[in-house]
């Protein structure tokens, strides 16, 4: 009999241990469950922000770059310099007078230079040509090679020769320059003739002209001067007259 009862009593325990046993496991389960639900939200969340995070500082990494190499191109830029190279070119190709360096200081035109600078002014501003377009490149040309003073002489000239009415009426002058000379330092003298010529082609009026030209170097200072004047070359100055038979 009590044999019996222990055996109940062993067989009740060990049932008992057995569904406590299942509880625990079912609790464990149910926090691991959990456990494994909250570490994947979090990563669903923190990824993104990661991710996000991890681009704001390469953002700012290329920022930085190209901070630092736009600073780098300012900072040479401002310490480069160009170098002037000056030269003349006899009639062979022969390099001659080259200078390198400050060509303002170094740099003087010779007198064949400044005798076909002033051969060059006088051809543009006497001829007269039947092509508007021509005339004008003409006009354009002796204006490159004198300064506003003379810009304005030559504009006053024009008009009193009614410039605009002789290539209307089709006439056209050409010239023969003969000399140009050196007269004092900076000063040459100029003689040439016009022939000027009806809408025809026949030969109106035939005159001998008289100038004096006072020149200066300036050394251009822009790119537009550069493009206008090169050499520098420059009639501050002028005065025509025509001379008597």
């Amino acid at each position: 009999m009590e044999l019996h009862y222990a055996i109940f009593i062993y067989k009740k325990g060990e049932k008992m241990f057995n569904k406590k046993k299942e509880e625990k496991e079912k609790k464990e389960k149910k926090f691991f469950d959990y456990e494994q639900a909250k570490k994947e939200f979090l990563n669903s969340n923190l990824n993104p922000n990661r991710a996000r995070v991890t681009w704001i500082k390469l953002c700012f990494f290329s920022m930085g770059i190209t901070f630092v190499s736009l600073i780098g191109m300012i900072y040479f830029a401002s310490r480069s310099k160009v170098i002037p190279y000056f030269f003349e070119v006899d009639r062979n190709g022969i390099v001659q007078n080259l200078v390198i360096g400050n060509g303002e200081k170094a740099y003087q035109p010779n007198e064949v230079l400044i005798e076909s600078s002033i051969k060059n002014f006088i051809s543009n501003f006497r001829w007269i040509s039947k092509d508007e377009v021509v005339q004008n490149l003409f006009v354009e040309r002796a204006f490159n090679y004198t300064t506003p003073h003379g810009i304005e002489k030559l504009k006053s000239i024009y008009a009193q020769e009614e410039l605009t009415t002789l290539i209307k009426n089709g006439v056209t002058r050409d010239i023969k320059i003969s000399s140009v000379t050196k007269a004092d330092n900076n000063l040459y003298n100029a003689r040439w003739e016009e022939n000027i010529y009806s809408e025809g082609g026949t030969l109106v009026n035939s005159v001998n002209k008289f100038g004096n030209f006072k020149v200066e170097i300036i050394p251009p200072k822009s790119t537009k001067e550069l493009e206008r004047n090169p050499l520098g070359i420059t009639i501050t100055d002028f005065n025509i007259s025509t001379l008597n038979e």
